[in-house]
């Protein structure tokens, strides 16, 4: 069934637990501007903590778009659920429509916001292994102050949200105190409810990436804007892909 008006929000990880919370989430920022579907991989990681769990994600969302292409469903625009982008610059060059990832969307949007930017996620180090190159490629490192992990569960930041929100706002006050930032990046689309409360603790911009990644793909559904197919994000070339011993 044709599906006009609407945005695919990918769940690039086997646990379907985020899908209710995400989609009630994204349709109030919408308020029924577009209709919001939602499909979770087959095949991939229960969660994305590290290269060897993206690396599987981008997979089950190459996989699940191949999928959608064989049917009859048409969206205007699709959205990977991760900070990480899982499979974000594959899924542009086999798409003919925006392909958002929410990691790059937060950065460019914190880089209009302040010259200090902070990245607060869920990994245990101090070093963020998820968004150092994203930085690099998009020549933001003269603006980033530091990444403050929490060492937080994907699982935990649903299951224990009062727990969740003070950690997340201690590391954000370090952020601020200690390493300067004037804008927070939160590392995780997990933490969407969260970013108003903490904006209100620490009094600077805390940007949320899912809410970046809406905005970007209805600007550039309003403004009938795609990815360019000449060198960035050109069209694979057909060729035969086995993925099992025939």
């Amino acid at each position: 069934m044709s599906k006009p008006n609407s945005i695919l929000i990918i769940n690039p990880i086997i646990d379907n637990t985020w899908e209710i919370q995400v989609k009630n989430y994204v349709e109030g920022l919408l308020e029924k501007r577009r209709k919001v579907i939602m499909k979770t991989i087959l095949r991939g990681p229960k969660s994305i903590e590290c290269y060897y769990d993206l690396e599987l994600a981008a997979n089950g969302v190459i996989e699940l778009i191949q999928e959608v292409q064989k049917s009859d469903e048409n969206f205007d625009a699709i959205i990977i659920n991760c900070f990480g982008d899982p499979g974000l610059e594959a899924v542009r060059e086999i798409c003919n429509i925006p392909v958002i990832g929410p990691g790059e969307s937060s950065l460019l949007y914190a880089s209009l916001l302040g010259d200090r930017i902070s990245i607060v996620s869920i990994s245990k180090e101090e070093k963020s292994w998820i968004a150092d190159p994203r930085l690099i490629t998009k020549g933001m490192e003269g603006i980033f102050a530091s990444f403050r992990g929490t060492g937080l569960s994907p699982s935990k930041i649903v299951s224990e949200k009062d727990c969740v929100f003070d950690v997340i706002l201690q590391a954000a006050k370090r952020a601020v105190e200690i390493d300067g930032a004037n804008v927070i990046v939160l590392g995780c689309t997990g933490m969407a409810e969260l970013a108003k409360q903490i904006e209100k603790e620490i009094n600077i911009p805390v940007v949320e990436p899912l809410a970046c990644a809406v905005g970007i793909a209805e600007i550039l559904i309003d403004s009938q804007l795609s990815h360019s197919k000449i060198l960035a994000y050109r069209e694979p070339p057909k060729k035969v892909i086995r993925w099992e011993r025939g």
